[in-house]
């Protein structure tokens, strides 16, 4: 009797384990402070979303562990600066930052059955602009970037590994718009640099 119960305990025990769903993976903070700040001459910086998502299919940046605004907007916060003296300010603004779910066909019939397809392809977006302002508010010169990416993902993958890819492709994203707006800031805005 006592054996019964305990294999009764036990298998209620290794029932119960394998009904907890695996935890959501951590990601590590995105920052952009070791690369160096970009200091302009102004008295004030501005950092705006201007991005609203749908909230809905096929934009799925709102369930990605790091969305494209949140990563864009850590960038302005990490390398843009001021020298706190003067009238002009400075803007920056994330104007699309989605991330877009599209299906892609799958292998039909018997062979489809044996064959793990690519099914969803990811394709992430982000657009910022910089801008200098004067005394008055108007835009007296700006600088642009509009960076994409994107990323396909077997039928078979958990949501976990999805949300993995997710953050990868939002990291690689940042790298290009990085390179390309930096660029464009010391190409276009050089003047108002110090």
């Amino acid at each position: 009797m006592i054996r019964l119960l305990a294999a009764v305990i036990l298998a209620l025990g290794l029932a119960a384990c394998a009904n907890v769903p695996p935890s959501r993976p951590t990601f590590p903070q995105l920052t952009y402070a070791h690369l160096g700040t970009m200091t302009f001459d102004a008295g004030r910086l501005e950092v705006v979303n201007e991005y609203q998502p749908p909230m809905m299919a096929p934009n799925v940046e709102h369930t990605a562990p790091l969305s494209p605004a949140e990563a864009g907007l850590q960038w302005a916060r990490d390398r843009i600066k001021m020298t706190g003296q003067g009238t002009r300010s400075v803007r920056v603004v994330v104007r699309n930052a989605r991330i877009v779910e599209t299906d892609l066909r799958k292998t039909q019939g018997i062979r489809g059955a044996f064959t793990t397809d690519q099914a969803q392809r990811y394709e992430a977006t982000l657009e910022m602009v910089v801008e200098v302002r004067g005394e008055r508010g108007f835009r007296d010169a700006f600088a642009t970037a509009t960076v994409e990416r994107s990323t396909t993902v077997p039928e078979n993958i958990t949501l976990n590994d999805r949300d993995k890819v997710l953050f990868s492709l939002v990291e690689d994203l940042m790298k290009d718009l990085n390179n390309q707006l930096e660029g464009n800031i010391r190409n276009f805005l050089s003047t108002y640099l110090r």
